[in-house]
């Protein structure tokens, strides 16, 4: 691992969890504004997947990529509401004309009150000194559909507020990311290429 990998490690856990959250909601609802469907939803897994390997980091528990990209997608998942309302605003974008408008509204929203909620699950989880293998959905459904309301209105007001000086160091790190899912075959170039445009025009 390179020394700026280790010092942004040990600057993120010299980070409260509430802070952790609110910068990867952010992350989050700048990824659900790429106006491509299905590239959106992907960078925002990858972000609330480095959420989570962070409040397991701050809480030093052991972390485990898979299995917390599928216990995200489980969660998720149970919320049937939720999901359809991701999956939907995320199709919406392929709509001719209105599509990317309506689609990239909704879709920022729902990026940033799902990662608010998963942010705040796994944080109550951890604290409690739960692990990545000691995780009971059935008990935290309903906790997760009132942190996603919450969440919702967290959204709403971030996204209500001026750009900060972090904004530019957020949409790197976004298309950073973008890379990285390329690379890995998550996503085609043309889908990078077009995510990456949409970004840069931001700064």
């Amino acid at each position: 691992m390179s020394d700026a990998q280790n010092n942004s490690d040990k600057a993120a856990n010299a980070k409260t969890p509430e802070q952790l959250i609110g910068e990867h909601v952010g992350l989050a609802m700048i990824a659900g504004a790429i106006p491509i469907p299905f590239v959106d939803l992907a960078v925002v897994t990858t972000i609330q997947v480095e959420l989570l390997n962070r409040l397991a980091q701050h809480y030093q528990v052991d972390f485990n990529l898979e299995r917390g990209k599928s216990m995200i997608s489980s969660l998720i998942a149970s919320s049937a509401g939720i999901m359809a309302g991701k999956i939907g605003a995320s199709l919406v974008k392929g709509i001719p004309g209105i599509g990317s408008l309506l689609g990239v509204g909704s879709q920022v929203i729902f990026s940033g009150a799902s990662t608010y909620a998963i942010g705040h699950i796994f944080d109550d989880h951890f604290r409690k000194q739960g692990s990545l293998f000691s995780f009971d959905f059935e008990r935290v459904k309903r906790d997760f559909q009132a942190f996603f309301e919450e969440g919702t209105i967290f959204a709403q007001k971030k996204q209500k507020q001026p750009p900060t000086g972090q904004s530019k160091d957020d949409i790197l790190s976004t298309i950073a990311k973008l890379n990285n899912l390329m690379q890995s075959g998550a996503i085609n170039k043309d889908e990078f290429e077009k995510a990456k445009a949409d970004l840069l025009t931001r700064l």
